[in-house]
């Protein structure tokens, strides 16, 4: 063990489960908040192939429900995101690979946390 990991590792041995917990997410929330919305997308799209390899489609639409609302809400900007983007259920689908309706179904859940607005629009062909 070279002397920086055993830094790191006499270091964390000290700090505990909820530290830890609020030390990642912090650097989570600064890692995302210096990277564009493009490399947030190809990283999203990475992550839920590692993440969905393997599993039946029954857990793949527990764990949609259970964690899609939070990764998504930190990948593409949370409450104190400053950014906006007009976008639709489709290209949100297309682009995580999801339904138009499983893509409705987040977007109304991220709102309902107050995690992004959503403001509807007619589409031009309406």
């Amino acid at each position: 063990m070279g002397l920086k990991e055993k830094m790191a590792d006499t270091w964390m041995g000290n700090v505990g489960p909820k530290e830890k917990r609020e030390m990642m997410e912090g650097m989570m929330d600064d890692f995302f908040s210096q990277i564009s919305a493009d490399e947030k997308a190809k990283m999203m799209e990475a992550m839920m192939e590692k993440f969905m390899a393997g599993l039946s489609p029954e857990e793949k639409q527990k764990m949609m429900a259970n964690m899609m609302p939070k990764m998504m809400s930190g990948m593409m900007g949370g409450k104190d995101s400053k950014e906006s983007k007009t976008t639709d259920a489709d290209q949100i689908g297309a682009r995580f690979k999801l339904s138009k309706n499983s893509a409705n179904y987040f977007l109304t859940r991220l709102s309902q946390q107050g995690n992004i607005s959503l403001k509807a629009e007619k589409s031009a062909d309406q």
